[in-house]
């Protein structure tokens, strides 16, 4: 059968300039009403550089994920908020309502995953990200969350893509092995070279065109501008896997 591992954003869906712009304004905007509701008044801008401090002062390993709940927490704790008043999960929807809300599927992240389906492939996400929550939230939202098998985020499981951790959750939740299953993504550093360390077959999503980077020496076994073509690719890795058993 064989398994495709996908990433999420800029992948399957994508954030435009203007809605980054809303999302980062109003993840800030969001805990101040939060808060403020709470009788803890602190402006925005404030919230947002303690945040970065508090981001700052937890993430001493690029490659081990800070769960966004741990950051609240201290950035709470740096405003001298009394935490046993606040609600952490509560707080995290909030931090991601907007997020959630803005991502849109890119036009060829369906008709992909409805060919890799009909291929017999077995689907897996594994998606860096401080919430997990946010990332669930966002697969129902736009009706994705039926197409994997496996949904791993950083958040899960504690390491960031490169770190090898999130791609093995995934492919033991799948019961496939690297040799038969390849990762699609479009950020080369983390999703490529990842893959990579463990012997996925790698295609990298180059959706503007730009020169193939080279990062330790490695080099992606296909390049596609578009899922379009990733849909041929996953042609010729559904009869390669047809050929070897």
């Amino acid at each position: 059968m064989g398994a495709i591992l996908f990433d999420l954003g800029e992948t399957l869906i994508y954030l435009d300039p203007e809605d980054k712009r809303r999302v980062e304004n109003g993840r800030f905007e969001m805990v101040q009403g939060y808060l403020a509701d709470r009788g803890v008044r602190f402006t925005v801008d404030v919230l947002r550089d303690v945040y970065r401090g508090s981001v700052e002062a937890l993430s001493d390993d690029p490659e081990r994920e800070v769960h966004i709940q741990s950051i609240l927490a201290e950035m709470l704790r740096r405003l001298s908020v009394d935490g046993s008043s606040i609600d952490l999960g509560e707080l995290e929807k909030v931090f991601y309502r907007r997020e959630v809300e803005a991502w849109k599927l890119f036009p060829d992240a369906i008709p992909c995953l409805e060919y890799a389906l009909e291929a017999g492939f077995k689907l897996g996400l594994v998606s860096n990200a401080r919430s997990d929550w946010a990332v669930r939230a966002i697969l129902k939202r736009l009706g994705l969350e039926g197409y994997f098998e496996a949904a791993v985020t950083s958040a899960q499981v504690g390491w960031r893509k490169p770190s090898p951790e999130p791609f093995i959750k995934a492919l033991e939740i799948l019961r496939e092995t690297p040799g038969r299953a390849a990762f699609i993504g479009d950020t080369f550093s983390a999703d490529i070279v990842g893959a990579e360390k463990i012997g996925l077959k790698t295609i990298f999503l180059n959706r503007r065109g730009e020169p193939t980077p080279v990062v330790q020496g490695v080099t992606p076994d296909y390049v596609v501008r578009d899922l379009r073509e990733g849909v041929e690719v996953l042609r010729v890795l559904s009869r390669s896997i047809r050929a070897h058993g």
